[in-house]
């Protein structure tokens, strides 16, 4: 790929730009001079070239800015078929390179971040996110908490080149834990633009628990988040039996904002809260 980079409105004439495919560094190069003709005459350039295997194809590439030994992340570019791997892929020209336009403000990702040395196993969860029904794609963060505590985050990739779901962002979250955290509740938080969002429906309910090695999902049959930006419904008394509750599709407890409501002790609850307007809000999102 052959580039201008900008940052902040202003040519950027030094300093690195990198390529990530699936959070691995596969692309790194530094400014040089432009062509001594045509509109971008002597205007610093970067030819970029970005390495892949044969299963790389159709993946996300994100770019890095390097200036001075700071980091930028929060780029517009110019032609979207930069945003995916592809074999023998040539992007721009000297005459007419690609337009890369960092902002020093960087991408929002609500402050968080995870060690991974610090637990013993993990569990792997391939997902088709959706806020207020639009599908999520670049930018955005997926988190899972367990006790309240962040165990596992992660950013969009793009699906696969074939199937149902060909080339619709995904996101590979792997959350961790301790032998301790078996049948652990998990939580889920989106991070879109630095505001984070907790109201979720989730296609399978094996995502509601810790389990060491568990893997849900896959890039042909993702498990489905669907995030909505309106508060919860109201909590109010209710029938203490899960009849109804199970019959909303859900297996009892359900884990999340509406975590034991109308399940009884039989359920494995000791709340006995209303279901009836979390079933309603459920099927409406």
């Amino acid at each position: 790929m052959t580039s201008i980079v900008k940052l902040n409105g202003e040519v950027v004439a030094d300093g690195k730009l990198a390529a990530f495919v699936g959070g691995n560094l596969q692309g790194l190069t530094a400014p040089m001079d432009g062509p001594p003709f045509g509109p971008y005459a002597h205007k610093p350039q970067f030819a970029l070239m970005t390495y892949g295997n044969a299963g790389a194809d159709g993946q996300a590439i994100t770019y890095n800015l390097c200036v001075g030994g700071k980091i930028y992340t929060d780029v517009t570019v110019s032609d979207t078929d930069a945003e995916s791997f592809g074999t023998d892929k040539t992007l721009g020209s000297a005459v007419a390179p690609v337009m890369l336009e960092f902002t020093s403000g960087g991408a929002p990702d609500c402050g968080w971040s995870i060690q991974p040395p610090e637990w013993e196993n993990s569990m792997t969860m391939t997902s088709i996110v959706a806020l207020d029904d639009q599908i999520v794609s670049h930018g955005a963060k997926l988190a899972a908490f367990i006790g309240g505590e962040i165990h596992g985050v992660t950013g969009s990739m793009d699906g696969p080149p074939f199937g149902p779901f060909a080339h619709i962002p995904q996101f590979a979250l792997m959350t961790y834990g301790n032998a301790g955290d078996a049948g652990q509740a998990v939580t889920y938080e989106l991070c879109v633009g630095g505001k984070s969002y907790t109201t979720v429906v989730i296609s399978d309910p094996g995502a509601d628990s810790y389990r060491a090695d568990k893997a849900l999902g896959s890039a042909v049959a993702p498990v489905t988040l669907r995030f909505s930006s309106a508060p919860p419904p109201p909590v109010t008394d209710a029938d203490p039996s899960c009849a109804s509750y199970v019959e909303a599709g859900f297996t009892c407890p359900f884990m999340g904002p509406y975590a034991c409501h109308g399940c009884a002790a039989t359920c494995g609850c000791t709340a006995t809260k209303a279901w009836t307007t979390a079933k309603a809000w459920a099927k409406a999102h």
